[in-house]
């Protein structure tokens, strides 16, 4: 009795967290037109894997016939993740090196225009498929996953040429060199990874793209290939929380101080560069710094150092000074308002060649 309360309690707590969390939230994600748009995958992802888990999120526009969400290996030997000819039946397929096909399926289990969340594992255990966590579907049947190697790994594309692709939206993209069990996929989820948890094989968020590929984040760094109309793009995703990738204000340090120590570091040599300034900026979102702060730490780091601008009021002034030689002259209207801002500051104007001028504290 106790195990069954367990049991519906856990059930009741996915299904609420999995309920409140389905807010919408734009989020970069794949996504697959239904008319050829598939992603490719390197061969050597399932290279030497005797177990494995793989699991994304997923949302299915319409139903193709078989269409997938993955196929890796080739016709008649391979490892899918498909629907049953256009109905809503999930299967988990493999096909081994003889043709013969094993199977763990979940009847009517896709629900078209809503985010789930599918996973499914090959190990000692055998097969199994699970959607939003819970096991739908399994297969006593064992069999190392890199006896599908050697194939294409395709993301909304068959191995057999008959089939119909993918259409939809995947994100949260994961392949782990382990069986992960029941609890393991829940316990992870709802939640974005960084790449290097351990186990883990291959890791594509779907959040950016150069080219045609997006990135790996594994050590292994397999980018995937996008193709024929395929995208990252910006919708309404999955009910996950989004994990940032910049680095962590280290622990023992006030942000405060740490962005003062980041600023002087900066400043040492009289100018700061576009990396310089970006882990600046890195630093102040991570250790949740306010605008008006940042600005009164670096003026006074400027001011210790007699660099550049030193009083909210020395800064307006020379934005302002900047704004008006854009076009490479000042005018007589611009020479009026600067002069009326430099009253009080107690520096005086230096011409330099052509039209730039500055503030005569910077070194020569």
């Amino acid at each position: 009795m106790r195990k069954l309360i367990f049991t519906l309690a856990l059930t009741f707590a996915l299904l609420f967290t999995l309920a409140s969390a389905q807010q919408t939230q734009v989020m970069p994600v794949l996504f697959l037109n239904g008319t050829g748009a598939y992603a490719e995958l390197p061969g050597p992802v399932t290279d030497n894997l005797v177990n494995a888990t793989i699991e994304c999120w997923v949302l299915w526009e319409s139903l193709h016939k078989w269409s997938r969400v993955f196929d890796f290996g080739k016709e008649g030997n391979a490892a899918v993740l498909q629907n049953e000819r256009e109905t809503p039946t999930l299967f988990f397929s493999v096909w081994d090196r003889s043709g013969k096909m094993y199977r763990a399926e979940g009847l009517k289990a896709i629900e078209t225009g809503k985010w789930q969340h599918m996973a499914i594992v090959s190990g000692k255990a055998g097969m199994q498929l699970y959607v939003n966590g819970e096991r739908i579907g399994e297969n006593a049947y064992v069999m190392p996953f890199s006896a599908i190697s050697g194939g294409r790994n395709y993301l909304g594309r068959s191995n057999w040429p008959d089939d119909e692709p993918f259409h939809g939206f995947i994100a949260d993209y994961r392949v782990w060199a382990t069986a992960r069990t029941a609890s393991e996929i829940r316990q992870t989820m709802f939640t974005q990874l960084k790449g290097d948890e351990s186990g883990l094989a291959g890791y594509w968020r779907f959040e950016s793209a150069q080219g045609n590929s997006s990135p790996d984040l594994t050590s292994r760094a397999q980018g995937a290939t996008l193709l024929s109309g395929a995208v990252v793009m910006n919708a309404p995703g999955p009910p996950i929380s989004r994990v940032s990738l910049e680095p962590a204000v280290p622990p023992g340090i006030p942000p405060r101080d740490l962005h003062r120590l980041m600023a002087e570091t900066a400043l040492a040599d009289h100018r700061m560069d576009d990396s310089e300034h970006a882990l600046i900026q890195a630093v102040q979102r991570a250790g949740t710094l306010t605008a008006p702060e940042v600005v009164a730490i670096e003026l006074a780091v400027r001011k210790d150092l007699k660099i550049g601008a030193q009083s909210p009021e020395e800064e307006t002034f020379l934005k302002t000074l900047e704004s008006a030689h854009r076009d490479g002259k000042l005018t007589t209207d611009e020479a009026d308002l600067l002069s009326k801002l430099q009253q009080g500051l107690g520096f005086v104007i230096v011409q330099m060649p052509a039209w730039r001028t500055c503030c005569g504290r910077c070194p020569k």
